[in-house]
C-alpha cells in the first residue's frame, strides 16, 4: 500500500501510524480504519494456530456460546436456517449452530482444520471465500469470526456476502476493535496488529461504513474484553484456575477494567450483527 492511498471506508487520505516488525501501519484519522502494508502474509493452508484450536475446544466453546447468545436475539432458538461460516477452522461454531437445528457449511483454507471439521460431521469446503463457488441467495446467516481482518479486500468480501444471503439474511462479524482503549494506547504496537496476518484494523465507525456500502444495515454491536468475552465468565475462571492456566491471574487482575471498557464500547473485541437490506 502507498501512503497516498485513500481510506476504503470513508475516502480520506491515510496517515502513517508507525512500523511494526517491518510492516507499515496506516490509519484513517476520520473513521479510524487501520491498514497494514504487510511484509509477508501467513500461509493459511497450513495455519500455525490450528493446534491451539484443536487443544482448547472447551475454552473456545465457552467463547463461542456468547456469540450464540447474541445470535439468539435475532433468530428464534428453533429457527431452522442455513448458515455459512467463512474461516470455519475446526467447525466448532458450526457445531453449536447444528445442535440448534441449523443446516451448516464451512469454508476453511487450512487442510488440517477442514479435515478435522469434516470428521465432526461439519460439511466444509477446503478453499477460500474468494474462490468458493456459492449459489446466490442461498444462506440465512454468514459468519466471519476473526476472519475479515485477514482478507485482502473486505469490500468485495462483504459484497459477495450480500449476494449469497437471502432477503433479510444476517452477517455476524467478530474482529479486534481498533478503537479500543488498548489500541489507542499501544498504537502501532497493539497486540492485535499481527503484521503477517491482519491486513485491516476495524473501528465500529469504519466497519459500519463498509457494511452500509455493501447493502447492510447494522442491527446490533458490542465490544468485549477479557473474561467478558465468554458466554459463561464464571466457568472460564473456574476452568483456568483448576487447570493452572496463567490466564486465570490475568482474568482476575483485569476483571473490572475489562468490564468498564466493554460497557464503554472500548473493549478489545468488536461484535457486529447486520441485516441485508438491498443488493
Amino acid at each position: 500500500m502507498k501512503k497516498e492511498q485513500n481510506c476504503l471506508a470513508c475516502g480520506r487520505k491515510l496517515t502513517l501510524l508507525g512500523k511494526n516488525k517491518g510492516a507499515s501501519i496506516f490509519k484513517c484519522l476520520k473513521c479510524g480504519l487501520g491498514v497494514t502494508q504487510s511484509v509477508r502474509q501467513e500461509n493459511y493452508q497450513t495455519y500455525h494456530r490450528d493446534p491451539v484450536y484443536l487443544t482448547s475446544q472447551k475454552q473456545f466453546r465457552n467463547i463461542f456460546s456468547k456469540r450464540m447468545q447474541i445470535l439468539s436475539e435475532f433468530r428464534d432458538a428453533n429457527y431452522n436456517g442455513k448458515a455459512l461460516e467463512v474461516g470455519s477452522s475446526t467447525g466448532l461454531i458450526l457445531s453449536l449452530l447444528k445442535e440448534s437445528g441449523w443446516e451448516v457449511l464451512g469454508i476453511e483454507p487450512s487442510h488440517t482444520a477442514a479435515s478435522n471439521a469434516r470428521e465432526k460431521g461439519i460439511a466444509t469446503l477446503n478453499t477460500t471465500f474468494e474462490n468458493a463457488k456459492l449459489p446466490p441467495r442461498s444462506f440465512d446467516l454468514v459468519i466471519f469470526n476473526h476472519v475479515l481482518e485477514h482478507l485482502t479486500d473486505p469490500v468485495k468480501t462483504l459484497q459477495k456476502t450480500n449476494k449469497v444471503l437471502r432477503k433479510k439474511g444476517l452477517v455476524f462479524i467478530d474482529v479486534p476493535n481498533f478503537a479500543s482503549f488498548s489500541a489507542r494506547v499501544e498504537r502501532e504496537t497493539w497486540r492485535y496488529i499481527l503484521p503477517k496476518e491482519h491486513l485491516w484494523h476495524f473501528t465500529p465507525t469504519a466497519l459500519f461504513m463498509l457494511l452500509q456500502k455493501a447493502g447492510f444495515k447494522v442491527l446490533y454491536w458490542e465490544t468485549h474484553s477479557g473474561i467478558w468475552d465468554y458466554g459463561n465468565p464464571l466457568q472460564e475462571l473456574w476452568e483456568s484456575l483448576t487447570t493452572f492456566k496463567k490466564r486465570f491471574f490475568v482474568n482476575i487482575i483485569t476483571l473490572i477494567p475489562s468490564l468498564i471498557s466493554s460497557k464503554m464500547g472500548a473493549g478489545s473485541g468488536l461484535t457486529v450483527v447486520a441485516e441485508k437490506v438491498h443488493e
